[in-house]
Order: C-alpha cells, then structure tokens, then sequence
C-alpha cells in the first residue's frame, strides 16, 4: 500500500511542478463598473490561469500592479488615487490584495471646443459645438469627450465637408491641481458636392444603370449616401463588386464627379439541398437562377421540389420596373402535388405580379392576377376539377435581431385573394389570411416567442373550392400534438376536407443554456371549421433547438392535452430551418 501511494505521489510531483502558483486577486474598494476595467488591465490577472507561471514573475506582476490600476482609474477621471497593495502565500496558496481608495475625480477647468474654416458659421454645426457634453466643472470622463468630439466630427462631415481636420484635440491634465482643460479645434475645409456619375462596366443597359442612381448631383457630398448606392447596385445582384471612387481633384467648383466601376456577377447560380421535417418527410430541392438573362437586368428561377408526400416545379420570370432597385414585374407558372391521408391535389397555375420589396427585404408588397386549375379529392367527395381566375394582394413586414439566438424580432403577412363566377372561375370566393409571430427577450437568456394564425373566407359553392385554399390545422407549424393537417371539419366518414375558417395561436419559452443549445416549452391551440365553430384543440410539449448562423434545428415533442397520455398521442416533429 505505502508502495503505492509513494508511486501515485512521484507521478503526480512532476505535473504539480511545471503547474503556476495558484492565485486569487482581490479588489476592494471599488464599485462593478470601475473594478470591472481595472481587472481588464490587469498583467496578473490575465497570466492568472498561465501554466508557466512562476513565484518570480507573479511578483514582478504584482509589482506592477498599482501603476496599471491608475491608468484603468484615469478614463473615468481619478487620477491620484491611493492603492495599498500586498501579495501573501499561505498553504501553496498566492493571495494578491489591492485596497483603492479612488480620492477625489479630477475636474473640468476649462472647455474650448471650436470651429475653424468656410463651414464654421453653419448655424446647425455651431448647435452640435453647443451641444458638447462636457462643462466647466464637470468631471473628466474621456468616454463621454470621445463621444463629443466625435459628434462635432460626425456633424461636420454630414453636411459635406468631407476634408474636415482635427486642428486640436487634446486633453491637458494637471494632476497637481486635480483639474483639466479640454481644447479641440476642426478645421471643416471646404463643402463638397455630388457631381458626375460615371458608370464604367459594359454588361449592363445604361438607361437601366440610372435607375439605380441615388445621387443627386449637386446634393451635399455624404458618406451614408455612397454606402446606400453601393448597396443599392450590390443588392441588385447583377454585380459581384462594386467599387465607387470620389475624384476630388477634378472637382469644378467643390463638385465631385464619382466613378463606379462594376464586375459582372456570374450569370448561373445553382443550388441542391436536402432536408426533412416531420410534416413533408425528407426532400430534396434544387434552384437555377440566371441572374441576367440580357442587359436590361431581365432574371428568372427555376425551382424544384421533391418529397414522399409533396412535389413542386416553378418557373418565374423578373423584369425590372419602376424602381429598378426595389420593384419587378414578375411572371410564374407551376406544378405542386400533394398527398395526405384525407385528400390529394395537383395545381397547376400560372401568374402575373407586380413585386415591391424594399433592401433590406423586411417588407414586401405583391399584387397579382393568377390562373388555378386543380384536379383534387377530400374524404369520400368524388374527384373534382376547378378552375379559377383569383385576383389579390400579399404583404408582409418583418424585423429579426442579428443574432445566433435571437431575443427581438417580429414576422406579419398578410394575403387576400377573390374570384367571380362571372369572369372565368367555376365559383365565387374572397379569402383572407393573417399570420403574425413576435420574439420578446425574457431575461438574458430567455425569450418568448407569440404566434397566431387567422383565416377566413366566404365560398359561393364548397365543393368546387380547391383544397389548397381550404384552412387546415395542425403540425409542426400550427398546432403541435396533432399531425400534420389533422385538424379541421370532416366528412361524413371521419375524413378531414378542410374548412372556411382558421385560428391558431402559441405561446412558447426558449431558454439558452449552452452558446448553441436552447430548450423550450410550449402551448398551441387552434382548429379550422367551417359552418359550426369547432372546438379548440390544445397541445402542451417541450422542444430542443441547436443552433446555427444558417438556421435552427428543431426537435419538438408533444401530446393533446385533452386526451389520453399513450405513446400513440405523442407527436414527434423534426425541422430545419430559419427562426422566423
């Protein structure tokens, strides 16, 4: 036994030598914020956890120690603060100890914030001087004389002069007296404006490319107003870079004529993916764009879809109008199969759009015009063929915070579409569909996530209105612990055919317990009917989410809580995809 404890202590001898001295730092006398940056400057507390430590450098380290807590003290004005410092071992043991007592802050004597050259009467730039946030008497904070000076800076140059110096700049601390003077002089050179545009590339119609103009000439030469035009010709996709050169030495008076050259982005773009969720199965999926199909910026998609129990292929056609950088005529016909247990569709139609969306794509606007044929069944109703002529308009607002895990964001659509059996449809209709979902932060680590469903609709002659405009509820996206499209009004039979009416609503909790690992709980309730308000069906469950910058993979597992807890009532959804 001694044997091999004598053995387990040689082993271990040899790790415990090459380990650094265990330390604890100990700051007193300091509020969080101030004792937060000290830490943030401290050597020993950075080399703490370093393996290659010694005794001798940790006490060089702590020697060090006061000087660098004055200069974590000085942003914020304490700049002859008293510090008693002591370093004591005890069992193997470093016990680092910095008592502060920060004194009294330094303080303002004198504020001299001015402006030099042709700009310097601006009645605008003399308010943003004005405006400095720091006075006589105040004490020094150099995190609010950056923002300040940066202020006047940031004024200066919205108004266009763009070749503004910082003449001086400087903070004078007098350390004897515990007060400071602040001098800072800009020198706004003279007011540039916006001149010529001139487009250097060759695969793009010119009478298109000044569509895409955002500059006024004459206008006040702006930073933000370049970025915004190069955006602009970025998120038109048609270029791969796009870089915008101010020529100031041929500016005729103070205007600067501007050259924007541009790489043609590659024509053909393909993408394949492959997925699964618990409603459709596994699918695959492929996209072709050509992104220019000739030089007035003309672009189309194909997209295909193939699923155990959905198919789609669609065409689409875009042409620029209006707006080029945000409106497009849009034209698509397609093909979508599908089949569940109760009913099975194929659509097939064809549409003419016009399709507004801003750049930042968190609105979009469409108002179409579209030819449905669909060949369907639902329940014991024999197979039926309709043919409408719907008209209608879609629009949907969305906002996400860029987050992995996102606490803040919001989703609204909203869609209504008609038809008259007197212009080409085989019955009358108007439909209306609201969907909305909103992110609220709980905590740090929390989130609540709200999300409802309502639809409506008015039918001249059910039978012949289409499955695929008729409101079901259920699944991973409506209401979970029921299948997919389970619920709503039913046949005779017990088929579900779908209804009139829809609402659905959720309230879920996500918590973050790992930087990519959230979990949930959550409550859904909802159903579709038709002529008689069906009762409202509730699921109760809980759900895992990994995430990743692309999207969230989510695994939920629910029951409907008003019946019977059996394995045969659990419900099992599995999806990929983005959080809104």
């Amino acid at each position: 036994m001694r044997a091999s404890v004598l053995f387990l202590l040689l082993l271990i001898s040899p790790i415990a030598a090459f380990a650094g001295p265990a330390i604890d730092i100990e700051i007193q006398g300091l509020d969080r914020t101030y004792r937060k940056n000290v830490l943030n400057y401290l050597d020993l507390e950075k080399r703490k956890d370093d393996e290659n430590l010694t005794v001798t450098w940790l006490k060089r380290l702590h020697a060090k120690a006061p000087d660098q807590i004055r200069a974590a003290l000085e942003p914020f004005g304490f700049y002859n603060p008293e510090i008693e410092a002591s370093l004591t071992e005890k069992n193997g043991k470093w016990f680092a100890v910095y008592v502060v007592d920060v004194g009294s802050p330094l303080t303002i004597a004198r504020v001299d914030v001015g402006l030099i050259g042709p700009g310097a009467k601006e009645p605008s730039l003399q308010q943003a001087v004005a405006a400095f946030p720091l006075k006589v008497g105040d004490v020094l904070d150099h995190q609010r004389y950056e923002e300040g000076k940066n202020a006047v800076i940031d004024a200066v140059s919205g108004l266009g002069y763009v070749k503004y110096k910082a003449e001086k700049a400087q903070v004078r601390v007098d350390k004897e007296t515990n007060q400071a003077e602040i001098e800072l002089t800009i020198d706004t050179g003279p007011r540039y404006y916006f001149g010529e545009v001139r487009m250097q590339q060759d695969f793009l119609d010119e009478d298109l490319l000044q569509d895409f103009v955002t500059i006024e000439k004459g206008k006040p030469f702006l930073n933000e107003d370049l970025l915004r035009f190069q955006q602009g010709l970025m998120a038109s996709a048609y270029a791969s870079t796009v870089k915008i050169d101010p020529i100031f030495e041929e500016a005729v008076d103070d205007h600067v004529p501007l050259d924007v050259s541009m790489a043609p982005n590659k024509r053909h773009r393909i993408s394949i993916g492959a997925g699964y969720d618990t409603n459709r199965g596994p699918r695959v999926s492929g996209r072709w764009t050509n992104r220019r199909l000739n030089r007035h910026g003309h672009h189309s998609e194909v997209i295909l879809k193939l699923g155990t129990t959905q198919r789609e292929l669609r065409g689409s056609y875009f042409i620029p109008v209006v707006n080029t950088l945000t409106d497009r005529f849009a034209t698509s016909a397609g093909y979508e199969y599908e089949e569940l247990d109760s009913t099975e569709r194929e659509t097939t139609d064809a549409e003419l759009g016009f399709v507004r969306r801003n750049l930042d794509d968190t609105y979009l606007a469409k108002l179409f015009l579209q030819f449905l044929h669909e060949t369907y069944r639902a329940g014991i109703q024999p197979e039926t063929t309709t043919n409408l002529l719907p008209i209608g308009g879609t629009l949907r607002f969305s906002q996400l915070e860029q987050s992995l895990f996102p606490q803040r964001g919001h989703d609204l659509f909203g869609d209504l579409r008609g038809a008259t059996s007197a212009i080409l449809s085989d019955t009358s209709f108007l439909r209306l569909l609201l969907r909305g979902e909103y992110f609220h932060p709980l905590g740090s680590k929390g989130r609540l996530n709200l999300r409802t469903e309502l639809g409506t609709s008015w039918v001249e002659n059910f039978l012949l209105y289409p499955v695929s405009l008729r409101f079901f509820a259920g699944g991973a996206t409506s209401v979970r612990g029921f299948g997919y499209k389970e619920l709503g009004p039913t046949d005779p039979v017990g088929n579900v055919i779908g209804g009139e009416h829809l609402i659905t609503g959720s309230v879920e909790y996500n918590h973050r317990f790992l930087e990519k690992w959230a979990a949930a709980v959550f409550v859904d309730a909802g159903n579709a009917f038709s002529d008689d308000f069906e009762k409202l069906r509730v699921g109760s469950g809980v759900g895992l989410r990994w995430l990743a910058p692309f999207g969230s993979l989510k695994v939920d597992v629910a029951l409907p809580v008003d019946e019977s807890l059996t394995l045969d009532n659990v419900q099992v959804y599995i999806g990929f995809g983005a959080v809104l």
